[in-house]
């Protein structure tokens, strides 16, 4: 049995709590992944409003003992998708350092598409005692971080069942939807309940606006997955102060305690 999944608004309106006997469509999203854009679905017209489902049961982050704790170390496997220019470089390197000042063995990969043309960007980050490979086995992955919608429902495959999606609800049009030959499918978050346990939807494009520039929306993601590891947020704050541009420290530090709240509260 997984946690329960609240609502909000009403968006997950006709999903059940229980993932083991959820309503959704099955995902077969080899076709997505092939041009980008043909995810089989229920379609439906509406934008992805503010936060669209919150984990009732998200821990809240710090070095908590107790059923918390043991909960969020399992986490070890993390594929972040996006793309390029997005910033998923960055957040794939401030999480692993993250994990290698907590004193973890900690093992990274990408895979680039045509990144600076809008194209998709994946990466890996592997920690545990010892890390032998820096790839995440297929099927296998704990958690999918998403800076953009269609890229982390593209990854669902990867997931393992029962695993964590989290992702913004930014929408990028890929070349095929740009050039009028497809259209961008309109993704709902309990597509993603077909494999994950855990979803959540955050509206971190304009939670950056709020905090000073768009640009910090990969931070405001990595804030809101802080909630849900056991590494205090002190860590976290003093890894970004050290990896991004000095000018840019205190957008993201304000960014980042953005996503914190918006995982924490899931308003």
């Amino acid at each position: 049995m997984v946690p329960n999944i609240s609502q909000t608004a009403n968006d997950f309106a006709g999903v059940t709590d229980d993932v083991t006997t959820c309503a959704c469509d099955a995902v077969r999203s080899s076709t997505a992944r092939a041009i980008g854009v043909g995810v089989p679905g229920t379609g439906g017209a509406g934008k992805i409003p503010g936060v669209v489902g919150h984990i009732a049961t998200a821990p809240t982050g710090g070095a908590r003992p107790g059923a918390a704790r043991q909960e969020t170390i399992m986490f070890k496997d993390f594929i972040i998708a996006g793309v390029g220019g997005q910033g998923g470089l960055l957040a794939t390197s401030v999480l692993a350092r993250v994990f290698a000042k907590a004193g973890f063995d900690v093992k990274t990969s990408e895979v680039h598409g045509m990144a600076q043309r809008g194209g998709t960007v994946i990466s890996y980050v592997r920690r545990g005692q010892k890390v032998y490979s820096p790839l995440v086995p297929s099927g296998e992955a704990d958690v999918i971080l998403g800076l953009e919608i269609l890229e982390a429902y593209r990854q669902l495959p990867e997931l393992k069942v029962g695993g964590l999606v989290l992702t913004s609800d930014e929408r990028i049009k890929p070349v095929p939807v740009i050039m009028g030959q497809a259209q961008y499918p309109d993704i709902r978050p309990e597509w993603f309940l077909s494999r994950a346990g855990r979803v959540l939807v955050i509206p971190a494009l304009n939670k950056a606006r709020e905090a000073g520039n768009v640009r910090a929306a990969n931070t405001v993601c990595l804030g809101a997955l802080s909630r849900f590891l056991e590494i205090p947020a002190d860590v976290w704050k003093e890894t970004i102060a050290e990896t991004v541009p000095p000018k840019a420290v205190d957008v993201n530090l304000k960014a980042f305690e953005i996503g914190r709240a918006l995982a924490g509260t899931g308003s």
